[in-house]
């Protein structure tokens, strides 16, 4: 069985591989750019998360 987190995880690296394919050409710049998009993804999602977690929706 697959939680959110994986899930998550698994949009995250998916989005953050095509988005540096999109954007950069050298491979230095493609891996420093996904691990940045990757990170961003993660902890932006988290934070929303935690934020979110008070509302009784």
């Amino acid at each position: 069985m697959t939680s959110h987190f994986t899930m998550m995880v698994v949009f995250s690296l998916l989005v953050s591989l095509v988005f540096t394919f999109i954007a950069k050409t050298e491979a230095k710049e493609r891996a420093r750019y996904f691990l940045y998009l990757f990170g961003s993804f993660i902890l932006i999602s988290i934070a929303v998360g935690w934020l979110m977690y008070p509302f009784p929706f």
